[in-house]
């Protein structure tokens, strides 16, 4: 996790105070350094801020934000991309020389050799923003299924962004409270679509860049496709499907594994986090840092099964349990770490959990998100099978009511 932000300011009201207070706001996200550019133009000034979390090529050499060699393109990156060596590989046949060792510097010259193109090769969560000066743009994308957090505030003289609100706050904008999306929000428990709380102030889609001419400050946005090893075809026989399926969920647990540094799991007691687990410590010496939270109230506490499954696989576990006090607490501090209303309660055992395990010098923490609903594992899946089973037995003129 890394923390990015930057502008493009047409009226050059925003200081380089401005810029570095934006990604000191953000700097929770980093702890390995920070660094940042500010241009002077004749139409415009710009800047891009980095606040680095080390996990591939930890030395100062990878530090942000990168320019090329050449001096054209310079990069802010917030996420990995997890097939770097590859690609890394690909790039030297075509004559391209590397000064560091990490996925930023890889990203940065696919862009360069492909463009708009590199959605096809990459394979990746990210955010980013990279300054063309050759093409005079600046060029901003978030991943496929939008992992990786960016918001961005923009007028007719101003545009800005960062991975997270507070980021935003720090430029000299209208801090105005958007009352349509906060009625939604009322409505629904949640903020839909791209607005947030603040007017003029948007989640950047995922699956999407911008391109921004640093002339005219005309902008488009485009979604791209991403599919890096193509459409997979998948088997018509159950058992070539189910051998499949396990080679699929191997690969993609093993490729989020690229890291330099400590790994760890989130570990529940389900069949998702712990499949997560079991790839995972399969396939490496050293025991797999766990770390599971507990609830005293027995009906909701799943640590135990989850130390069994700790167990079996012979990872590093270890337990955090939650009280009233500590959940008190967390719930004091959601405010500061969303910026804007939350109606998810889940997000309370989460951020305990988190802020615990932040202390065991594990920078690379996954979970198994996304489980249940790729697999059906809440019990409305059971009901909604229920119901079309049922369906079937119905006669035929109710099926066209």
């Amino acid at each position: 996790m890394c923390g990015i932000t930057g502008f493009i300011d047409y009226q050059k009201l925003v200081s380089e105070t401005d810029l570095t207070n934006a990604s000191s706001a953000i700097r929770h996200r980093g702890g390995s350094g920070n660094g940042h550019i500010f241009e002077k133009h004749e139409k415009y000034n710009l800047g891009l801020a980095n606040e680095r979390l080390a996990t591939i090529d930890i030395s100062s050499d990878g530090k942000q934000p990168f320019t090329s060699l050449c001096g054209n393109y310079t990069i802010t990156f917030n996420g990995t991309i997890y097939n770097y060596l590859e690609l890394r590989a690909s790039l030297i046949k075509y004559g391209v020389t590397f000064k560091t060792l990490s996925d930023t510097e890889v990203l940065l010259e696919c862009y360069k050799k492909w463009g708009q193109q590199l959605f096809d090769k990459i394979d990746g969560a990210f955010a980013f923003a990279i300054v063309d000066r050759k093409e005079k743009q600046l060029f901003l994308a978030r991943d496929t299924m939008g992992v990786k957090p960016l918001y961005f505030y923009k007028d007719k003289n101003l545009f800005a962004f960062s991975s997270e609100l507070k980021g935003i706050l720090q430029y000299p904008i209208d801090k105005n409270t958007n009352l349509n999306a906060l009625e939604k929000y009322l409505r629904h428990g949640y903020f839909l679509g791209d607005d947030t709380i603040f007017l003029n102030v948007f989640n950047f889609k995922k699956q999407h860049y911008f391109i921004i001419d640093l002339n005219s400050g005309n902008h488009l946005e485009r979604k791209f496709e991403n599919h890096p090893k193509g459409i997979i075809d998948m088997p018509n026989d159950e058992e070539q499907i189910i051998v499949k399926l396990n080679e699929l969920v191997t690969e993609s647990i093993l490729k989020r594994n690229v890291a330099d540094v400590n790994v760890g799991v989130m570990l529940s007691g389900g069949y998702d986090s712990a499949t997560v687990a079991a790839v995972l410590q399969k396939n490496q010496a050293k025991k797999l840092k766990t770390f599971t939270l507990g609830f005293e109230d027995k009906t909701l506490n799943e640590a135990p099964h989850a130390k069994m499954i700790a167990n079996f696989l012979n990872t590093n576990h270890t337990e955090y349990y939650i009280d009233n006090a500590g959940a008190i607490e967390t719930l004091e501090s959601l405010p500061y770490i969303f910026d804007e209303p939350m109606g998810d309660s889940g997000a309370i055992p989460l951020a305990f959990l988190v802020k615990k395990i932040a202390d065991q010098e594990v920078k690379v923490l996954l979970g198994a998100e996304g489980g249940d609903e790729l697999f059906a594992g809440y019990s409305s899946y059971k009901q909604a099978i229920f119901l079309h089973k049922k369906s079937a037995e119905l006669p035929g003129f109710a099926h066209a009511c």
